[in-house]
């Protein structure tokens, strides 16, 4: 028998944890080096102005500017499509100066004298078009379908347009904004994330704008200095209410550019003819939008748009020649810190999202792939039982004995005992084995083995659930070793049908079918619908493989001789009935599933009990798949190596990676207030699992009201395995000890009536 083992993944030296510790330490060292050679120069300011950097101590701060243009409702004054913020000098020769650099622009005329009044500061409309120009703008861009299909329309039209690009998409579509730079379009700035200025602080505003002009640079080697600040609009007012972007903007040396028609066409629910209205002689900026939904009515609008404003004698010229001044976009070569931001972008953009999708279809195709076979394969067992008469149990015979461990369970020992008693298979012997119970537990044992002949009793030191099984094998007799947990309880039939298959001297172990004794609320009710789900169809298709991997505690068999070949039960792991199965296929035997052999058991009640006991599950599966990892993909363990233990494992790792990148694509929707997405998916999540949980009630032949508790395996069951398996993640890497963490028991089992019958008609 076993000598006492060190847990899996347990380090008593604890040097393991320490080195993780060092190495996170030494991860986060890394990046904070990284961070302070990079990023001070990726938020340095790019100088885009055509008159030099406006960086300028002398220059007041956009907060202080921003409170003088607030403190008046300031004047607009001027013509054209084109906005700066100015100070007035009130000299003698009154001119106008850029708010900002305070370079001197021009001289105002009487006109524009009495315009401005007293004010200080202003904002000034230039750069009027000619008459019969117009410019076409696009908003909100690149996106990769609608931006491609409207080049098209451009290029066949001979039209040349602008587009104010939103840096993320620009990050995440660097081919579409190539092209438009390649065919000849303009390309303004309109931030990185689409944002309200008023709403941000001087820093991230700043750098909404910086980001979005780097990642320009860097994916098309031009740079740009026009902006559109978002959701300022064509009056002054609007204007007025975007100072602070105007002026954000401006103080990086661009040039904001207004419009003087608004199409609406994010509005547009059907497609809508130009407004004739328009077309009028005099020069104007057309805002439209190539993303941001679905723009296949704006792509029509053009259609008709286009044609119409040149029978009506306009011509369409780009920005840089509506521009009054000197080109504003220029062909650059992009600098390190150009590039640096690209990819530092790329990863927060591009790569969690491709990352995503990637391992989001990877995991449903696997996660269909794997539950649509095992499906098929239950079925198909279904199918060869019933053409396959079960062994006779009248003509094998064998003197069988019942390994009862017991921690505390005075409350349920003596129903679980008489249970086994009252078996119609009376070759067997009831050995509890006491394993240091705090409680009644040995007192109660020794009453019952006063009371039955069949009943032994067993005490020892507390040492744990393998160590009690072992303890109980070593004084065991007859061929076949059956385990039960103390909460369980034994229909009659049980014992007869797990003992019939060790007939066939290749069975090493025969998994029995456990199901939940204590259904009173909605979570023992999702337990009992896993429970009938998990074994009618996963384990019923590991059993059609022969790669069964785990034979239940609650209820299994065992023949004496396969355990003893394995060295009995490990304490190496707290899932000892995946270990000893794993090990006793490595010794070469078949394990086994009947359906019909049936055991009753207890299960958690409460959330905390729920989440104590499937921690002690998934930690001691990784163990177990650890422990034998060098059966994965031998072909000497034919399904089981192949096929069973990888997809087990696989399953475990996935959540790992999935539910990170899922909650941050949730917050995106959120943000972004994409609720359909949000509730949508969890539906279709939950529709498939109730596909799944019908055809496995429907092979267990089992009540469909089991199907009200779907809902529990997303919102509960699906979060808190995710917390286990990161808790689990935790305990590898701190190779931290982990006890068995015993369960409450509540004496509340009720098998269904004809077993109690039976068990009374017994009288035992």
């Amino acid at each position: 028998m076993r000598k006492k083992e060190l847990p899996v993944f347990f380090d008593q030296t604890g040097k393991r944890w320490k080195r993780t510790k060092l190495l996170g330490v030494v991860f986060l060292v890394l990046v904070s080096v990284a961070a302070v050679l990079l990023v001070p120069p990726i938020a340095q300011p790019v100088n885009v102005s055509s008159f030099g950097s406006f960086a300028d101590a002398s220059t007041p701060s956009t907060e202080e500017l921003e409170k003088a243009f607030n403190a008046r409702n300031v004047p607009v004054f001027g013509v054209g499509q084109f906005i700066r913020a100015v100070r007035i000098d009130h000299g003698e020769r009154p001119g106008v100066h850029d708010a900002l650099s305070g370079r001197y622009i021009r001289a105002l005329t009487e006109k524009e004298q009495l315009a401005v009044s007293a004010n200080t500061y202003a904002f000034e409309r230039y750069g009027q078009l000619p008459d019969h120009q117009i410019v076409l703008t696009f908003d909100d861009g690149p996106d990769p379908v609608y931006t491609p299909r409207l080049l098209d329309m451009l290029s066949k039209h001979g039209v040349r347009a602008t587009f104010f690009v939103v840096g993320s998409n620009v990050v995440k579509h660097p081919e579409v904004i190539q092209r438009v730079v390649r065919e000849g379009h303009m390309v303004g700035n309109h931030t990185f994330n689409h944002i309200d200025f008023e709403l941000n602080g001087t820093f991230q505003s700043d750098q909404e704008i910086i980001q979005t002009e780097r990642v320009i640079r860097a994916v098309t080697r031009h740079q740009t200095a026009f902006m559109r600040v978002p959701y300022a609009g064509n009056t002054d007012e609007s204007q007025r209410d975007n100072i602070k972007g105007i002026l954000q903007s401006q103080r990086l040396g661009y040039v904001e550019v207004a419009f003087d028609y608004d199409t609406d066409d994010w509005k547009f629910k059907a497609n809508r003819a130009p407004n004739p209205q328009i077309f009028d002689g005099s020069g104007k900026i057309v805002l439209l939008h190539d993303s941001g939904g679905n723009r296949s009515y704006t792509l029509n609008y053009l259609e008709q748009f286009i044609p119409m404003a040149k029978s009506a004698g306009y011509t369409f010229v780009s920005l840089d020649q509506a521009y009054p001044g000197p080109p504003l976009q220029q062909q650059i070569t992009p600098t390190l810190a150009d590039k640096t931001s690209l990819a530092f972008a790329q990863v927060a953009f591009v790569w969690p999202q491709r990352f995503m999708y990637g391992l989001f279809t990877f995991s449903v195709l696997f996660t269909l792939t794997i539950t649509g076979t095992n499906i098929a394969l239950a079925f198909a067992g279904r199918r060869r039982a019933r053409s396959t008469p079960p062994p006779a149990p009248k003509q094998y015979q064998p003197i069988v004995t019942v390994l009862v461990p017991a921690y505390n369970e005075a409350k349920v020992l003596v129903e679980s005992v008489r249970s086994l008693l009252a078996s119609r298979y009376k070759r067997l012997k009831v050995l509890i084995i006491d394993d240091g119970s705090k409680d009644e537990t040995l007192v109660v044992a020794k009453r019952l083995a006063a009371k039955y002949t069949r009943v032994k009793v067993l005490h020892q030191e507390n040492s744990g659930k393998s160590a009690a099984l072992n303890n109980g094998l070593r004084h065991s007799v007859g061929e076949v070793v059956i385990s039960i947990d103390a909460d369980t309880m034994f229909d009659p039939e049980t014992v007869g049908r797990l003992v019939r298959h060790f007939s066939d001297k290749q069975v090493g172990a025969v998994a029995g079918t456990v199901r939940v004794g204590n259904v009173s609320n909605m979570l023992t009710r999702w337990q009992a619908l896993e429970y009938i789900t998990s074994i009618a169809i996963d384990r019923a298709a590991q059993a059609f493989l022969g790669a069964i991997i785990v034979v239940p505690g609650a209820c299994g068999a065992w023949r004496r001789s396969a355990l003893k070949a394995v060295g009995g039960f490990s304490n190496r792991t707290l899932a000892e009935d995946c270990d000893v199965a794993l090990s006793v296929h490595e010794a070469g035997f078949r394990i086994v599933q009947d359906m019909s052999a049936i055991g009753h058991t207890e299960c958690p009640m409460s959330l905390g009990d729920l989440a104590k006991q499937r921690f002690r599950w998934i930690f001691g599966n990784i163990q177990s798949y650890w422990k034998h990892r060098h059966m994965f993909f031998k072909r000497r363990f034919g399904w089981l190596g192949s096929f069973v233990l990888p997809s087990a494992a696989l399953m475990l790792l996935l959540p790992l990676l999935f539910w990170p990148l899922l909650l941050g694509v949730t917050a995106s929707n959120i943000m972004a207030g994409r609720w359909w997405v949000i509730l949508v998916f969890p539906l279709i999540i939950m529709a498939v699992q109730g596909v799944i949980a019908l055809v496995g009630l429907m092979f267990a032949r089992e009540s469909l009201s089991h199907l009200s508790a779907v809902p529990v395996t997303r919102l509960v069951y699906g979060p808190l395995r995710t917390y286990i398996l990161y808790r689990s993640l935790l305990t590898v890497l701190s190779g931290a000890f982990v006890g068995w963490s015993k369960l409450k028991r509540t004496s509340t089992v009720k098998p269904r009536a004809r077993v109690r019958s039976k068990t009374r008609k017994v009288g035992t």
